[in-house]
């Protein structure tokens, strides 16, 4: 907490990632803070002509499951074991596969459930692909850009509700789970998957947000012109002094 307060005062000009974030922060401490989304670079995610058992085949995934796709550091935090609990709490036609690399990887991979360990970043996009749901349990979170790109891609997407996600998903916050909860998780598969919860709708509202507040090319030159006001500010103030 200390380091974050420093950090804050110190800073010539603060931004959040989502609305809730900046909220967050400002019950820390009293400072101005404007919101500034990340973003992903679009055109590199939209929808191929490869079906999705091409996808599997092409990645060695099986092609008879229901993949539920974890992509991101292997570790408690990231709920990665109450991923691995609700997955085998349910029928073998449901199976967790973990992209990614970290502490928990060798215990998962005792659990039965496929791990590719870390993959190159152009390769997430195919796994998002092959996959049913993609699954986020984390404990914490600020914007998760793997989300976004899923989102992005009409990808189903289960994640906690947790950091700026409530402001991503928006009137589809009641899709957000609470964190630490493997059957609260399971059960979430099992209304996605009979198609209670995610519909068409879902998918393409997600998305379209996606594309309205998370163009890297378009947030890119907003914060390029904010870095450009806090070098001109601090040049007038530098001015001044020397002119004092």
């Amino acid at each position: 907490h200390r380091a974050f307060t420093f950090a804050v005062r110190e800073a010539a000009d603060i931004y959040a990632v989502s609305g809730s974030l900046r909220e967050q922060m400002k019950k820390l401490i009293e400072a101005e803070c404007s919101v500034l989304p990340i973003g992903i670079t679009l055109d590199a995610f939209r929808k191929r002509n490869e079906t999705k058992e091409a996808v599997r085949k092409r990645l060695g995934l099986p092609p008879d499951r229901k993949l539920i796709v974890f992509i991101g550091r292997l570790v408690k935090e990231k709920g990665v074991f109450d991923l691995s609990k609700a997955v085998q709490s349910l029928d073998e036609r449901y199976e967790a596969v973990f992209v990614g690399d970290g502490p928990a990887e060798s215990s998962l991979r005792e659990a039965a459930h496929i791990v590719t360990g870390q993959v190159p970043n152009d390769k997430v996009q195919d796994y998002l692909l092959a996959s049913d749901v993609m699954a986020l349990p984390s404990y914490s979170e600020g914007m998760p850009t793997v989300v976004i790109e899923a989102l992005a891609l009409k990808v189903p997407v289960i994640c906690t509700d947790v950091g700026g996600l409530a402001s991503l998903f928006g009137k589809h916050r009641g899709l957000l789970i609470k964190p630490g909860s493997p059957d609260t998780l399971a059960e979430s598969i099992l209304q996605y998957d009979e198609g209670e919860a995610w519909t068409p709708q879902t998918a393409e509202e997600l998305s379209q947000t996606v594309r309205t507040y998370f163009d890297a090319s378009h947030n890119a030159k907003a914060l390029k012109e904010k870095y450009r006001s806090v070098m001109n500010r601090a040049g007038q103030e530098e001015n001044l002094s020397k002119e004092g």
